[in-house]
């Protein structure tokens, strides 16, 4: 239960960093602990088994999650230096910590550092089998792609995180892969796939009443169809979003969705309904205290009012703009400006009371003394140097230390996956095969049915329709299985194409399938050939390759 718990609340967490970051960063420090780290607190001193401590400091390192992230980090960290035991209970709680610190430290755009915490986390999902905590992970793991601009890797998790998730039934989840899938596609500019997943996961979250989803994919379609030039479509998604937001009085939906809306109307030159929009958002989010929102509103009055030519309105609301933006930047500072200076006049009298007794003592002083005094600073000065270059090539050392641990284990992780990939792959050649050969019968069995009249032919038209209502399309299994492949052969499609430019997209397919040593029945029907066509095809792809007759093809391509 308690893991069911964690789960959802960090799902909610991923979904909500990206508006969350928007509202640009509150006050982080804590004035005072509340209630529930003061109980969370006595529980830690009372506890006295490994894991009950471990599952507390992990509930603390939540509580300060988006308040605080070196607390987070701190209470997180302690999680693993707690927990002695190798077992269930203990890997779960490691792996849900390690996809915490990994998202505390995305946040703070650490992306090196999260992905190196996802794949302890990765370890720790695989050791206890959860699934559910690897469909979360790849998902995760996805949008840290994405923030990186690795485009492919964005998508082959989103994949991975969605085949987990389907088969746990998990719709929220999946709904959210769907909109990432809609953006990713948005990003490579295909339209009608990008409309097709964000269509999907809207449907999902209609389905299950999640209203913030809904809004969510609505955004995000919008931002879309502004990218494309299709202005109208994303004010008319804008202003449902915006509604939504009116209808149950949320003030930060009026705030976000009339910013938008305010830009995207000053796209389109429509300066007096931009101006509009924008004056709800910016009069919401000062009353609500939102400083990002109000200086990024009172920026977007200035150039609406330039644009309109108000000239006197637009410097104003510069000013605005700059005063409310030095204040946010100054606002996190101030106290530490404050002891810093503090502590600089305190050092400064300090040092003035030195200097004078220092002068009064030099009077005194022998020139043997002087030299003595001097003697011992260079001795100090250069004691510290010495100890500083010590302290800096441990923890280089060290650190080397751990980059080749974790590289050891990515190796191992990664060749653990292809191994699996292959036999995967394996086993969804002879399914598509087999469903191939289905659909063959399939068409057998409609001509035999043209043949019968009356009753009869109405109880086998009605077998046949539940026949066909239980099968996959063989077409969509086809393209996801050679979708697979090239994720998995990156290297081997590389390596042939460098030496053999000439070969075509489906002679390369031809190789990869003769390298799984597939037979020529089975790579007819993935092919949607005949037999006797895969035989010319193999002479072909010899002469290609300058292969004699009696050259072996599949150790030759088993060698790249």
């Amino acid at each position: 239960m308690m893991h069911s718990i964690i789960r959802k609340v960090f799902q909610c967490l991923l979904v909500i960093s990206a508006s969350v970051s928007c509202f640009g960063q509150q006050d982080t420090g804590i004035a005072e602990k509340d209630i529930t780290f003061q109980r969370l607190e006595k529980e830690l001193r009372l506890a006295t088994v490994d894991t009950v401590k471990g599952r507390i400091l992990f509930e603390m390192g939540v509580y300060y999650y988006g308040k605080n992230y070196a607390l987070t980090k701190r209470y997180l960290s302690e999680v693993q230096e707690v927990l002695k035991a190798d077992d269930s209970l203990s890997n779960s709680l490691r792996g849900q910590a390690f996809q915490y610190l990994a998202a505390a430290t995305t946040d703070q755009s650490y992306y090196t550092e999260a992905m190196e915490y996802y794949i302890l986390a990765m370890k720790y999902f695989e050791s206890t089998k959860d699934s559910l905590g690897m469909g979360n992970l790849h998902h995760n793991m996805a949008i840290l792609h994405s923030f990186q601009g690795n485009l492919n890797e964005y998508k082959a998790n989103l994949f991975k995180s969605l085949n987990l998730d389907k088969n746990h039934k998990d719709r929220e989840l999946q709904a959210y892969n769907y909109k990432s899938l809609g953006q990713y596609y948005g990003m490579i500019d295909k339209r009608d796939s990008a409309l097709y997943y964000f269509d999907a996961a809207q449907k999902i979250f209609s389905e299950e009443k999640l209203p913030n989803g809904i809004n969510n994919v609505k955004a995000h379609k919008a931002k879309f169809y502004a990218n494309i030039g299709e202005h109208e479509k994303s004010i008319a998604l804008l202003k449902e979003c915006m509604d939504y937001g009116v209808e149950n009085e949320i003030p930060i939906f009026q705030i976000i969705y009339g910013n938008k809306l305010a830009w995207s109307y000053k796209g389109i030159q429509n300066y007096p309904t931009a101006l509009h929009y924008n004056t709800l958002s910016l009069d919401k989010a000062l009353k609500g205290g939102f400083n990002q929102w109000i200086m990024d509103g009172y920026l977007q009055k200035s150039e609406i009012e330039e644009a309109i030519g108000n000239y006197k309105e637009a410097y104003e609301s510069a000013r605005l703009h700059k005063q409310y933006s030095d204040s946010i930047f100054n606002k996190k500072n101030i106290r530490k400006i404050q002891e810093l200076e503090l502590n600089y006049e305190f050092r400064k009298e300090k040092l003035r009371d030195s200097l004078t007794l220092v002068s009064e003592k030099e009077l005194a002083e022998t020139k043997l003394e002087k030299a003595s005094a001097r003697f011992w600073k260079i001795i100090s000065i250069i004691g510290a140097v010495f100890a500083f270059l010590i302290t800096v090539v441990v923890v280089l050392l060290q650190r080397k230390k751990n980059q080749v641990k974790l590289s050891k284990l990515k190796n191992a992780m990664l060749e653990k996956e292809v191994e699996y990939k292959k036999k995967d792959l394996k086993h969804f050649a002879l399914d598509i095969a087999q469903k191939k050969e289905w659909a063959l019968d399939l068409a057998e069995k409609i001509d035999s049915i043209k043949s019968v009249t009356g009753k009869m032919r109405s109880q086998e038209i009605d077998k046949l329709d539940a026949e066909v209502k239980n099968k996959i399309r063989v077409e969509e299994s086809t393209e996801y299985f050679h979708e697979k492949i090239e994720l998995l052969s990156t290297s081997f499609y590389s390596n042939l194409r460098s030496r053999y430019p000439n070969l075509t997209k489906t002679d390369v397919r031809l190789c990869t399938l003769i390298r799984m040593n597939m037979d020529s029945k089975q790579i007819a029907i993935l092919q949607n050939i005949n037999p006797a066509s895969v035989k010319m095809s193999r002479n072909r792809l010899r002469k290609k390759l300058n292969l004699d007759s009696h050259a072996d093809l599949n150790h030759f391509l088993s060698s790249f």
